[in-house]
């Protein structure tokens, strides 16, 4: 149990996002912009963090399904007050005919709704990072359960924790989730899109403690460790070149003309983790390694470690088809190899293969 996908919005365009499996429900253009006038981020941090300029209800759609438990997290700016539409939710779990959701409730205001149940009003503080961590399990029909967060501090109101009686049906995985603009539509540098969304972390377990901030971090391979197959570089001077950059693009890339299954390429990230994160860390809850390929042969899969010779944590296998990218992701909330926490002292090793 722990994290199961984490995002940090890097300098991907709108199209990118796309070709990576997000979607979206409007085009572009006043709806959506890539952009680092605020970034949730830190001193020291990797180049290359921006954040997604989300306009009042307009929808981001990330590449994968909510547990039927978990807690979603959001690091998100607000340059204009928040809107008095309750149409705009921040998070939403849609389950067809009802939500789990964070969703706006008056001026400068947001209220999580279980189905049917209310927590308490919570009052959101503009032009400051914020960290909201919205908690449901949905496991069983009666009651289901949701708990709301907001920088650390349980908002929830009453005991703490809202529950829905009614005998709703029990979750299964993979439910559609999606994150709204909920900002008034005022004139800040020149934009309606006035919700900066920085960070997304998703979480399989209820009792997890994702409400405390955290911050996302980049981190590139910067070694090739080993290869099989025949792997050359495009538009690039060496496959570590190809492969690295603050930017997910399709500009340079690492070729293997022939695959077959268990070709890979296996790459260091830093010689420490802290070393890639540009900082000592106190903590690490987990590390995503997120991947896009394309072609045709075998199954693509993402596989991350703390050991380039031991157990390795690895993602699902996506399928290649000629002309379409596919996107595919692994995550590892503790030590494949050596087991229990990461640390900022942890090696880490990022193996992409043919499965």
């Amino acid at each position: 149990m722990g994290i199961i996908w984490s995002w940090a919005f890097g300098e991907e365009s709108y199209q990118t996002l796309k070709n990576l499996g997000f979607t979206f429900n409007y085009s572009e253009s006043g709806n959506y912009e890539i952009n680092d006038r605020f970034t949730y981020s830190y001193a020291g941090e990797p180049p290359g963090r921006s954040s997604i300029r989300v306009r009042a209800n307009r929808q981001v759609y990330p590449p994968l399904g909510a547990p039927a438990q978990g807690c979603i997290s959001v690091a998100f700016f607000c340059t204009d007050p928040v809107a008095n539409n309750s149409g705009c939710r921040l998070i939403s779990i849609d389950l067809g005919g009802k939500e789990i959701r964070l969703e706006n409730n008056g001026m400068n205001s947001m209220k999580m709704i279980l189905d049917s149940i209310s927590s308490a009003s919570i009052t959101i503080t503009g032009n400051v990072w914020h960290w909201i961590t919205m908690k449901y399990d949905a496991r069983v029909s009666n009651p289901w359960k949701g708990q709301v967060w907001l920088d650390g501090v349980n908002v929830t109101g009453g005991g703490g924790e809202i529950e829905d009686t009614s005998g709703e049906a029990t979750l299964g995985d993979n439910n559609v989730i999606y994150f709204d603009g909920i900002c008034d539509e005022g004139t800040w540098f020149g934009s309606v899109a006035n919700t900066w969304i920085g960070a997304i972390v998703i979480h399989d377990d209820y009792t997890d403690p994702a409400e405390v901030p955290r911050f996302v971090t980049r981190v590139q391979p910067t070694s090739l460790e080993s290869s099989a197959g025949s792997w050359s570089a495009v538009s690039a001077p060496t496959v570590l070149d190809a492969v690295t950059g603050s930017m997910i693009n399709s500009s340079s890339y690492a070729l293997n003309t022939t695959t077959i299954v268990g070709n890979n390429i296996l790459f260091e990230a830093g010689t420490t983790i802290d070393g890639a994160l540009g900082c000592t860390a106190s903590y690490v809850d987990g590390v995503t390694m997120h991947f896009v390929a394309s072609g045709s042969g075998p199954f693509a899969q993402a596989q991350l470690s703390d050991n380039s010779g031991g157990s390795w944590a690895t993602g699902s296998s996506v399928m290649l088809t000629v002309g379409n990218s596919g996107y595919g992701y692994a995550s590892a909330p503790t030590r494949p190899q050596a087991g229990g926490a990461w640390s900022g002292s942890s090696d880490l090793y990022l193996k992409y293969e043919a499965s």
